[in-house]
């Protein structure tokens, strides 16, 4: 069956448009190409570990850390929370345990809640299960699901 020639030019333009499209490249405001952030161990990170409880409510109550995060070859994870910075509400505990990476999710099963013996809230810990993404410059992991609310923010290249 033929095309009938009205549908013609339209088809050829939106063809001519996709291929046009498929080809721009991502750039930044200077119109350099940005090179691609990705997660990757075994490797160690620097970033912030957020925690909000009561999220998306009146009286939620938070804290956020500058921490260090180690994903070593043996599928050990070890944040380590710079406690020069306090928390907002409470403070996080540096900790220790056990990290699986699938597909966009990352497992992190937490065996030592309180790995300095500081005080601070040991049952904050990121011991979840987190969605994987990309924010500009950082690796984000996002726990929604489980209370407490959990984002850990991780500079990516």
């Amino acid at each position: 069956m033929l095309l009938n020639k009205k549908y013609i030019l339209p088809l050829a333009a939106i063809v001519l448009l996709a291929i046009a499209v498929a080809f721009i490249p991502g750039c930044d405001d200077n119109d350099n190409i940005l090179p691609s952030v990705e997660f990757s161990y075994p490797k160690t990170y620097t970033g912030t570990y957020r925690v909000v409880q009561n999220w998306l409510a009146a009286d939620s109550t938070w804290t956020q850390a500058y921490a260090t995060f180690s994903f070593e070859s043996d599928y050990t994870f070890h944040m380590w929370v710079d406690s020069s910075y306090p928390g907002v509400d409470f403070d996080v505990c540096s900790v220790e345990g056990s990290y699986a990476f699938t597909g966009d999710s990352l497992e992190i099963t937490i065996s030592n809640f309180n790995l300095g013996q500081d005080i601070c809230v040991p049952d904050v810990g990121p011991d979840a299960k987190f969605r994987y993404t990309i924010d500009g410059d950082y690796v984000v992991f996002e726990c929604r699901q489980d209370a407490p609310y959990r984002k850990i923010e991780m500079y990516g290249r």
